[in-house]
């Protein structure tokens, strides 16, 4: 996996390539919006759950959201 910061840079990119506010994405996760800013940078783990529930939801796969790889991919209408 790589470091938890590339990780949260991947969600930041993704929310805000689908036009969500960190408030908005929260919502959706069942957290708060400081949990979201935490996660985006580094200072709190995405946790497994968390990666699926973005991935359903970016329409990519939580190892991708991992690894960075969702860029390497054409995102999904």
């Amino acid at each position: 996996m790589e470091n938890e910061n590339s990780v949260g840079l991947t969600v930041r990119d993704l929310r805000l390539e689908a036009g969500l506010t960190q408030v908005s994405l929260a919502e959706t996760l069942g957290i708060t919006q400081g949990a979201v800013s935490h996660i985006e940078t580094g200072r709190m783990n995405l946790t497994r759950p968390r990666a699926d529930m973005l991935a359903e939801l970016f329409k990519t796969t939580a190892d991708d959201i991992y690894t960075g790889a969702v860029w390497d991919k054409p995102l999904q209408e």
